[in-house]
């Protein structure tokens, strides 16, 4: 500045040098003033960087506190449930054995409120430590996790009969297990027979089981075979049956057709329900050209009797011509005399009374002529019904011909399975207990039905050439009652009537002998309708007891609604085990469905029987069974014995308490009714 003031007094009329100097000392001013904006540009990228760093720190430790609080809430809740759930009834445990919690807390409703408030107060502990019961809530410090309670809901409440009873089922039968575990588990293999040889029985029902596997796709022809052949009509899971318990059937069947008498052994049926529902279904076609005969008999009378009419109208009407002729050769009426007169009168009643005669006559004939009619489509109709049924069967032996040709392949297919069987079976057989060894050679045989080995089963073979000589005698008929139809309608009677004897005389000798299937072992369940059996159940229930026992001595005791509040709860399904696995494959079986693999029942467990694992699973359901059957024993009155002191019993809102656990009913009355039938 000192510098600027000394120029401008020495040289005020001089302004250039004043003006470089100036330039010279901005430039300066410029540079530091560039420096100074490079400085600030590294420290505004420092600073974000530095942020960028300190919110993911803080962040992640968010993200820490707030998972750590939600783990934490999480098993305070748990803890309390716990909690709340550790204050069983006492008595129902000292009584019956079952851990259960009365959320009823004495009144006569579940107390959901009380739930509640024990769940918040459980669940305030862990959160709350420093103080306790509701102070907790009003402490002061430092909270880095800052969880609090809203609010605690109910959203759903499990009863012990819920699920169909599992629940308490489960409780009963762990508690007998753990009770009497030795003494029940040797009890259940003594009963199954399986202490002696498992790794043989494993191995044999492992080659039974292959075998059957392969003989699912020959029992789904066999049904198809009941259909086409018997007119049974099925599905995959076997025969139809009506809700009346009536077996379905179809209109047509290549055994319809019934020659002779019709009786079962006739029918080639072997169980008499299936031939009962048949019965109605079967066709006699000799009675059908026994008609057709009758109806040429009488048609031919009556063409005979149509004839003799023809010519008596012929010779009146003749005779009534000449009588026109002889009366118009008359004079008229008035140039004619007396006599004349008498003669035209007389010519005009035999004309009348010829007339009449001719009418009559005509009337007959034309009478003769519906009869004719009615014979000749009587004739035609029953052609007409014989061809329908031959144009119906046709088609059903090309399908059944089909279906035996698919059965013979798989046949052969499993023929292999059942030798390895029978192999196995042979080989196995010392150590076993005979009458499980004669059970499984019983089953083998029942196998073997599908082959016609030793003279026993399904000759399919046979059933082929069977249906295919059926249908050349279906197409002989045919082209017969063709022809004879042609000749009728050329009124060729005689020539008709015999190709129609010649159309039976073929047809009879339509065979279904070698066609029959075995229904011997057959068992038709029949289906009840819910409605009708709740109808029927108080009178015939009731009568069944009144002729069992005194009703006046039976017990009134009944349950009210309000002892029942699982009644209005969901009802669950659990998983099966073994046992259900083997029900599962059943049903495979019958609906044929080879995506299920036999090995995952079996599998290795020949080569795996020394853990003896399979057997407890085998055995579950029925050790549960058995068990549960202990449990009602010990814990459950029943029916009381005759002399038995019921005031020594424990107070129970039903007298017979085994009974409602067998059927369900509210009342003792309706229990031992159900019982007892």
């Amino acid at each position: 500045m000192n510098c600027i003031l000394q120029n401008i007094n020495l040289q005020s009329k001089a302004e250039k040098p004043f003006h470089t100097h100036c330039i010279g000392t901005c430039r300066k001013k410029e540079i530091s003033l560039k420096n100074e904006e490079i400085h600030g540009v590294i420290t505004v990228y420092l600073s974000l960087i530095l942020l960028i760093i300190l919110s993911l720190l803080f962040t992640v430790i968010e993200g820490a506190r707030v998972y750590t609080a939600r783990v934490y809430v999480e098993r305070s809740l748990t803890t309390a449930m716990d909690s709340v759930m550790a204050e069983y009834y006492g008595p129902l445990w000292k009584e019956y054995h079952i851990f259960g919690l009365d959320a009823s807390y004495g009144s006569d409703s579940v107390q959901a409120s009380e739930i509640k408030a024990k769940l918040e107060d459980y669940m305030s502990y862990p959160l709350y430590q420093n103080l306790p019961g509701e102070q907790r809530k009003d402490q002061k410090g430092t909270d880095l996790l800052t969880t609090s309670i809203n609010s605690v809901s109910l959203t759903d409440l499990t009863f012990l009969t819920d699920c169909q009873g599992e629940l308490f089922l489960n409780e009963a039968v762990k508690y007998m297990k753990y009770r009497e575990a030795g003494n029940a588990f040797e009890l259940l293999l003594d009963k199954l027979s399986l202490l002696k040889s498992p790794g043989k029985l494993c191995t044999i029902y492992e080659e039974k089981l292959k075998a059957e596997e392969q003989l699912v796709e020959i029992d789904k022809g066999i049904l198809e075979l009941m259909e086409l052949l018997d007119g049974m009509k099925t599905s995959k899971k076997g025969l139809k049956v009506s809700k009346d318990g009536k077996l379905k059937t179809v209109p047509y069947f290549i055994k319809k057709i019934c020659i002779g008498e019709l009786t079962k052994e006739s029918a080639g049926i072997n169980n008499d329900t299936i031939f009962l529902a048949l019965k109605g279904n079967y066709v006699m076609p000799e009675n059908d050209f026994q008609a057709i005969d009758n109806s040429f008999l009488r048609l031919e009378e009556v063409l005979l009797r149509v004839g003799e009419k023809e010519t008596a109208i012929a010779s009146v009407e003749e005779n009534l011509s000449q009588l026109y002729q002889t009366r118009a050769q008359l004079p008229d009426e008035e140039s004619s005399s007396e006599e004349e007169m008498d003669k035209r009168k007389e010519l005009e009643a035999q004309i009348l009374s010829t007339d009449v005669v001719r009418d009559a006559l005509v009337r007959e004939r034309n009478e003769l002529i519906s009869q004719k009619e009615f014979h000749t489509n009587g004739i035609l109709s029953e052609k007409k019904e014989i061809d329908m049924l031959i144009q119906h069967l046709i088609p059903l032996i090309e399908k059944g011909q089909k279906a035996i040709d698919q059965i013979i392949i798989k046949t052969e297919l499993a023929a292999p399975f059942l030798d390895a069987y029978e192999t196995v079976l042979d080989r196995e057989k010392e150590g076993l207990d005979e009458t499980i060894w004669e059970g499984l050679k019983d089953d083998l045989q029942n196998l073997k039905r599908y082959t016609a080995k030793d003279g026993c089963g399904y000759d399919f073979a046979e059933m082929k050439r069977i249906l295919g000589q059926d249908k050349r005698i279906l197409w002989q008929t045919a082209n017969l009652l063709d022809q004879a139809q042609q000749e009728f309608s050329l009124e060729e009677m005689a020539a008709s009537k015999r190709s129609f004897q010649s159309a039976w005389d073929i047809l009879s000798g339509y065979t279904i002998k070698g066609l029959t299937l075995d229904y011997s072992t057959l068992t038709i369940q029949q289906s009840k309708e819910k409605d009708l059996l709740e109808a029927m159940q108080s009178t015939v229930l009731g009568g069944i007891t009144g002729l069992v026992m005194d009703r006046d001595t039976i017990s009134e005791a009944e349950l009210s609604e309000r002892a029942k509040p699982s009644d209005l709860a969901a009802v669950g399904e659990e998983q099966g085990g073994f046992g259900d696995e083997f029900m599962e494959f059943i049903k495979r079986a019958v609906i044929g469905d080879q995506a299920f693999d036999l090995g995952s029942i079996f599998g290795s467990l020949a080569d795996q029987i020394g853990e003896m694992a399979w057997i407890e699973e085998g055995i579950n359901d029925i050790a549960m069974t058995l068990l549960f059957q202990e449990y009602m024993k010990n814990h459950f009155y029943a029916f009381p014995k005759e002399g038995e002191n019921l005031n020594a019993r424990k107070p129970s809102a039903l007298l017979y308490e085994q009974e409602y656990l067998l059927a369900g009913k509210p009342a003792d009355e309706s229990n031992l009714s159900s019982v007892i039938a």
